[in-house]
């Protein structure tokens, strides 16, 4: 059971399956506390190193196969621990997106790892009663995506970090975590987003964090089709390519968040069985298609064209597809 720390600091969250108590602001959450507590987020001391670290990098430290020390020089530093307690030192003059980019996705990818479940680089949206998760490396066009489609009625349940469980028979789930979504400039400006310089990012001109309302989210949602982004080549014409069996263990293994850090956490052979269980029991397509924000509405009918034939129910064709705004930097 993590420590307690004080309840007039913080907010209560339910994310990845979990009862998170924080005093990091990550959006509306209860202020009422649940009666059990799975994972604290607090600010406090964090040690400069560990003289024990059985894995040691230039910003990573690992000791006891259940704690990751990060150092993140301008932001500060940050412990993942047991899987139940995050700890956070602020740098001098940093702010609150910044911290919350490194708590929401190296320390909450740590956090998973040390409880056993398996946290993947996608973004996943829903999709009458189930979710759809984009496979993508930074710089994949993933949360664009997700945030033009969830402007089309499809509400966002993660973005970057999908945390996938394997029930008693077999069958995968999405944990939907928080619905926050990061996005250049250029997008928000197109989608006709809000943007407030206080949500830019840490190093990253042009791009912000921002919360995308989805509504009521569900626990749990089964998972039984997922897509690979990519772009096209030249003359190359987009499209989607169910991929087999043998490229599909593969991809999912190399999209596992922060892979690297799986087995120096204990997480290797949970994560080996979920990506396998991901290989039998998801279809796991390649979506290629051109670069720049123009063509989403192009890649919006294939995906429901390709639903469609698998006998999905998607959005109600009788609600019209947003424009694309065209505004002046």
């Amino acid at each position: 059971m993590p420590t307690s720390i004080p309840e007039s600091t913080i907010r209560y969250y339910h994310a990845y399956g979990l009862v998170i108590a924080s005093e990091l602001d990550l959006g509306p959450g209860a202020n009422v506390a649940p009666a059990n507590i799975d994972v604290i987020i607090r600010y406090a001391a964090v040690p400069d190193d560990f003289p024990d670290s059985s894995l040691r990098t230039q910003t990573h430290e690992i000791a006891n196969g259940d704690k990751l020390l990060l150092k993140v020089p301008g932001i500060g530093r940050f412990l993942a621990a047991s899987g139940c307690v995050i700890e956070i030192e602020p740098a001098e003059n940093t702010s609150a997106p910044r911290i919350r980019s490194f708590v929401l996705g190296t320390l909450m990818s740590a956090i998973l790892h040390q409880r056993g479940l398996t946290p993947f680089h996608a973004s996943a949206i829903q999709v009458a009663d189930e979710a759809v998760l984009f496979l993508g490396k930074s710089g994949s066009g993933k949360s664009t995506l997700a945030a033009y489609l969830n402007r089309c009625e499809y509400p966002l349940l993660n973005d970057d970090v999908c945390a996938l469980q394997i029930d008693n028979q077999g069958a995968p789930f999405l944990l939907p975590g928080f619905p926050r979504i990061k996005l250049w400039q250029d997008a928000m400006q197109k989608l006709d987003l809000p943007r407030e310089e206080s949500n830019r990012l840490a190093n990253r001109v042009g791009k912000y964090e921002m919360p995308l309302s989805s509504g009521s989210i569900p626990a749990s949602l089964p998972v039984h089709r997922a897509y690979e982004l990519r772009y096209t080549l030249k003359g190359e014409e987009p499209g989607i390519t169910t991929l087999a069996s043998a490229a599909s263990m593969d991809r999912w293994l190399r999209m596992t968040f922060r892979e690297r850090l799986a087995s120096a956490l204990g997480n290797a052979e949970p994560r080996f069985q979920t990506c396998s269980s991901l290989t039998q029991q998801v279809r796991l397509a390649q979506l290629s298609r051109k670069r720049g924000l123009d063509g989403l509405g192009r890649v919006l009918e294939m995906l429901e064209t390709d639903w469609k034939s698998q006998g999905v129910t998607s959005r109600a064709k009788s609600r019209p597809l947003p424009q694309l705004t065209h505004r002046p930097n």
